[in-house]
């Protein structure tokens, strides 16, 4: 993970932002759940360059996993966060 906040906060503006999340080849597990999930792969960008909540972009490109024996995967865009959500997901 690395990125950057920076900016101001008031009822206008939100700080700019600028972080991203990779993960390759993660395990989670849990002692209640039966299965645990593997080879989970992540890369998330969140992005703000104005400081304007609306324009937020929060992408999600790819993401995989495994649980038990199936597996997952798929991407994702989200913007205009806050009048008109727009999302795409596959």
């Amino acid at each position: 993970m690395n990125g950057k906040i920076y900016g101001i906060s008031d009822a206008t503006y939100i700080p700019k932002l600028d972080i991203n999340l990779s993960s390759k080849n993660a395990m989670l597990h849990y002692k209640s759940l039966p299965k645990q999930f593997d080879n989970i792969n992540i890369d998330l960008k969140i992005e703000n360059t104005t400081g304007i909540v609306e324009d937020t972009k929060i992408s999600l490109n790819p993401f995989s996993f495994n649980l038990a024996k199936d597996q997952f995967s798929g991407s994702a865009l989200f913007r205009d966060l806050t009048e008109n959500l727009k999302a795409d997901i596959t």
